[in-house]
């Protein structure tokens, strides 16, 4: 019984030891296989990072993805330009927490011309399209344009809708320059019509309107770039490219309209400070040097004779009252 223990001991010893050593004996066989592979798999790794970067170059060069860069850079570029104008005649965009509670004629009239609306055709005494009723007074074009048309939470996210359009901006901004040179009370002056260069603010808002929404409906007539098997034929690619970029012309075109009107607006309001220097030197010339020198002598002439009668007036006093003095006590 003990040599027979002793023989499983040993048999039980033996297959440990066969099975560890045939788990190192695996070990070294992965260990030399990996140093062996090595040099391949990072080949590979290599080569599929190589693919990786050409795939990425080509796509990258592709026509339609320069034309994706080239339309990002310009919608950057076009709104930080209309932020400045709309700063020169400090104005600004609306948030949802401070968006007024009226807008003014020529923004309604901006925004009717952009959904399609005729502004002529609001109801007199409505908002019309706008659910408050508050229009303006009588049917006239400036009657209208004067008015500012109360807003209701609809009415205000439209406008704010319109204000971050990328072309709807033009219009809106446009609106605000106009509404500037419209309230300058120089902009009643003859100065303009008589030299010939007072602007039809109502006509040319409209013009840059019109203009924005024809081109927003040939923006949406392009449609999205080609995809799929059309991104790689080369005659869609080139077509699609030319039209998208002759629209963008037109709209860094139209930019350049806008950016004309707030240009003649600086030109309102030179005249504005101009009209103000001359009318205060106008003020100050107005009176007569030479009278006010006169009158000046005179009262210096005055002030000296009534000084001197003063002064008489207190020696004749004291050498009247001075022999009353011993009466007195």
């Amino acid at each position: 019984m003990v040599k027979l223990g002793l023989i499983l001991v040993v048999l039980v010893a033996g297959v440990f030891a066969v099975s560890a050593a045939a788990a190192l004996l695996w070990s070294l066989c992965a260990m030399f296989a990996t140093l062996i592979l090595a040099p391949f798999q990072h080949g590979t790794a290599r080569r599929q990072q190589r693919t990786a970067r050409r795939r990425r170059r080509a796509e990258d060069a592709h026509p339609l993805a320069q034309l994706e860069r080239r339309r990002r850079t310009r919608r950057i570029d076009r709104q930080a330009q209309c932020d400045e104008l709309l700063a020169d005649v400090r104005a600004r965009r609306w948030t949802r927490e401070d968006t007024p509670d009226r807008a003014h004629g020529y923004l309604v009239l901006a925004w009717d011309q952009w959904t399609g609306d005729e502004f002529a055709d609001r109801p007199v005494r409505s908002s019309g399209w706008f659910s408050s009723q508050d229009g303006p007074a009588d049917d006239s074009l400036p009657a209208r344009v004067a008015h500012g048309y109360a807003l209701s939470d609809e009415d205000k996210t439209a406008l704010r809708r319109l204000q971050n359009h990328s072309l709807g901006q033009f219009p809106w901004v446009a609106a605000q320059i106009v509404h500037r040179i419209a309230g300058r009370p120089v902009w009643e002056h003859d100065f303009f019509d008589e030299h010939a260069v007072r602007l039809d603010l109502v006509a040319e808002l409209s013009a840059i309107g019109a203009r924005a929404r024809a081109l927003n409906a040939q923006q949406a007539q392009l449609g999205p770039a080609p995809s799929g098997d059309l991104r790689e034929h080369p005659d869609v690619v080139d077509l699609y490219v030319r039209k998208a970029d002759l629209i963008d012309e037109a709209v860094d075109q139209l930019l350049e309209r806008v950016s004309a009107l707030a240009a003649y607006a600086e030109m309102v309001d030179r005249v504005q400070a101009m009209h103000r220097d001359q009318r205060y030197r106008a003020r100050l010339e107005s009176s007569d040097d030479l009278e006010q020198m006169v009158e000046t002598e005179v009262d210096r002439h005055e002030s000296a004779r009534v000084q001197q009668a003063a002064a008489d007036s207190a020696v004749r006093a004291a050498a009247l009252l001075t022999p009353l003095d011993p009466l007195r006590s």
